[in-house]
């Protein structure tokens, strides 16, 4: 979430680079956990922009961050993350009662 949350805040930095998150299984096949973050290399579009000292308007590369794509990584973070709350959720209910089933 950190990642994207970069990502968005530099939308509009000229030649700013995304950055993505990317994920691997945990130890022993348990959870998942970052393995690398790396930088999306591809070309911003170009784009005029205005300099007071000289009024000119030299071409600049933009941003490659793409909002559509930032949004829909946030929300899929986001539900992976209330997919295995639940999961936690359900493993302690069902701990519970199998222990008030012994006792």
């Amino acid at each position: 979430m950190q990642v994207t949350a970069n990502n968005i805040a530099n939308v509009n930095t000229h030649e700013f680079k995304a950055e993505r998150a990317h994920y691997e299984t945990g130890p022993m096949g348990e959870g998942v956990r970052l393995s690398e973050i790396s930088r999306d290399t591809s070309p911003g579009p170009i784009t005029d922009t205005v300099s007071l000292s000289t009024l000119s308007m030299p071409m600049r590369e933009g941003s490659n961050v793409s909002l559509e794509q930032e949004f829909v990584q946030m929300i899929s973070t986001e539900n992976g993350y209330t997919a295995n709350a639940h999961v936690i959720s359900t493993y302690e209910d069902m701990a519970g009662t199998v222990i008030n089933m012994k006792v």
